[in-house]
């Protein structure tokens, strides 16, 4: 008789199963999914600044830096 469902899956199988639920943040519930919002919140508040930080750079006032 053979083995069928999840312990038949090679392990390469299971991780890349787990990993997808890890990298949405529903590994560990709730908690991993404010994480997760915490993490890409922070990731827009980056590109925001980049491109703030560009926009002076090229447009901003002459004369200054």
């Amino acid at each position: 008789m053979e083995r069928a469902g999840y312990p038949a899956f090679s392990r390469g199988f299971k991780v890349r199963r787990w990993l997808r639920y890890a990298h949405t943040g529903e590994v560990y519930g709730v908690i991993g999914q404010s994480i997760a919002g915490a993490v890409s919140a922070g990731a827009a508040v980056m590109v925001w600044t980049g491109v703030a930080m560009s926009w002076r750079r090229f447009f901003g006032a002459p004369g200054r830096g």
